[in-house]
């Protein structure tokens, strides 16, 4: 069955093998996260995102080309961004949006502000909030940051399949990007690319870009639009509601199904969540 199976096959039924709760129990409450998708005009393609790759080894998506993102801390609550944002920005989810940030610059090193301080002291910095000896907000204050020029948006709301033992409810948000090449932290990343969504989805549907199904379906979504401008003038009129997938499993292949879809109602083996 190995043989058969795409590398995002693979890593989807990794991840199902990994932890999942038997039919009938209970689902585990899934932890609040965040996600930071980079967005960019291209040399060559009108929009771009920033995907990146995981370790082969990683304990979460091995092998799989993601966004930046993770759990949402206690300090994310505590960070005092809502001052230092711009008055385009949404103040709303504002714990989750310091998340994104925050983990787009611990995996990457990219902190989309103004009045960054030099490459050395930014360097530090991140290497306490990785070694946890500093707060995201603590930076904040200590290097007066604002964020007045930040171009971001609220895009989505994804909760993990219930069977899953590992949960989380993450939030998409879509950022430009204002400049630098990622820095990856290598324990967390290994590769790095910049790619139009249509490109990403050719070279996922020839199986040479591994990528789990809430990225694949963002960038289906991304495909969409012809530029930033475009993208960000929809994404703020819209309303976020939650995504809530489900798994079906088929021949040891584990297939994640939006809750539209028909074949999840006639071919789940445990039904609705």
């Amino acid at each position: 069955m190995d043989g058969k199976l795409t590398e995002s096959q693979r890593i989807e039924r990794e991840e199902f093998a990994r932890g999942h709760i038997a039919a009938g129990q209970s689902p585990v409450e899934p932890r609040p996260a965040a996600t930071l998708v980079l967005v960019r005009p291209g040399a060559s393609d009108p929009l771009e995102v920033l995907l990146l790759r995981r370790p082969e080894r990683a304990r979460f998506a091995a092998g799989a080309y993601v966004f930046a993102g993770g759990v949402v801390d206690p300090a994310d609550g505590r960070a005092g961004l809502e001052p230092r944002l711009g008055p385009d920005v949404t103040r709303a989810e504002l714990p989750a949006l310091t998340a994104a940030l925050r983990e787009g610059f611990e995996e990457t090193g990219l902190l989309p502000a103004d009045g960054l301080p030099d490459a050395a002291e930014l360097a530090e910095g991140r290497r306490a909030l990785l070694a946890g000896e500093a707060e995201f907000g603590t930076l904040l204050e200590r290097w007066d940051l604002e964020f007045r020029g930040l171009r971001v948006a609220y895009l989505s709301r994804w909760v993990t399949p219930a069977r899953l033992s590992r949960r989380y409810d993450a939030r998409f948000f879509v950022a430009l990007h204002r400049g630098g090449e990622p820095d990856l932290a290598p324990e967390e990343l290994v590769a790095w690319t910049w790619l139009a969504p249509a490109e990403a989805l050719r070279r996922f549907e020839a199986g040479d870009l591994p990528m789990l199904f809430p990225t694949r379906t963002t960038m289906e979504e991304l495909s969409a639009f012809s530029d930033p401008d475009e993208l960000f003038g929809w994404a703020r009129d819209r309303e976020v509601s939650p995504i809530r997938p489900r798994l079906r499993v088929e021949d040891g292949v584990v297939t994640p199904v939006l809750p539209d879809e028909d074949a999840a109602d006639r071919d789940a083996p445990w039904g609705r969540p």
